[in-house]
């Protein structure tokens, strides 16, 4: 992307909207027969996955484009880009180095998120911060989730119990109604940060 893309942020949230509807056609998908209810819970668990990491996707276009793209928001208000940061390498480099990290931030967590911009110094960080921190926020029961299914281990399990006990989850896995609340909340926050 080339500096000063003043319709990054619309773009990154059409592309959210585009993830979300594809898994929410995927998670919809019921089972044929029970041969292949197996094959359908381990697509559940892929979407799942994939709503974290489109969450994730988002927020750090969202953050780093802010400190070096020069978007627009939905409004039509121009944001100035960070001085000396003209590209989203460069911003992930200098929000890590001024969080003393390793590695990027964990940029589906609205603190890590919000702390980056706010290293960086994004000149719409009251906007992104009020949107990010808002709630209800979906992102860390769909982290807790994730983390299970990536890293299944009793750390991961007991975690997720917490969750499935607090949505009244019977199941694992959240049904399509929690889920597609889950987006809509999601889809409610990547709007307000950018408008």
């Amino acid at each position: 992307m080339a500096r000063g893309d003043s319709q990054l942020l619309a773009k990154a949230l059409r592309s959210f909207r585009v993830d979300v509807q594809l898994l929410l056609g995927l998670y919809r998908t019921a089972p044929a027969t029970d041969s292949c209810r197996g094959v359908h819970e381990r697509c559940r668990e892929w979407c799942l996955v994939y709503l974290h990491d489109a969450w994730t996707r988002y927020c750090r276009r969202l953050v780093l484009g802010s400190a070096s793209r020069e978007p627009t928001s939905l409004g039509g208000v121009a944001i100035p880009r960070v001085s000396g940061l003209t590209r989203e390498d460069q911003a992930a480099l200098a929000a890590t180095t001024a969080m003393k990290l390793r590695y990027e931030p964990r940029w589906g967590d609205a603190k890590q998120a919000l702390d980056a911009a706010k290293a960086l110094g994004i000149r719409n960080f009251p906007q992104v911060s009020a949107a990010l921190g808002s709630t209800p926020s979906p992102a860390d029961d769909v982290r807790v989730i994730r983390n299970f299914i990536a890293h299944r281990n009793r750390a991961t399990a007991v975690e997720l119990n917490a969750v499935r006990l607090r949505h009244g989850m019977p199941e694992r896995l959240p049904d399509l109604a929690t889920l597609e609340l889950w987006t809509t909340q999601f889809e409610s926050i990547a709007l307000a940060a950018i408008r």
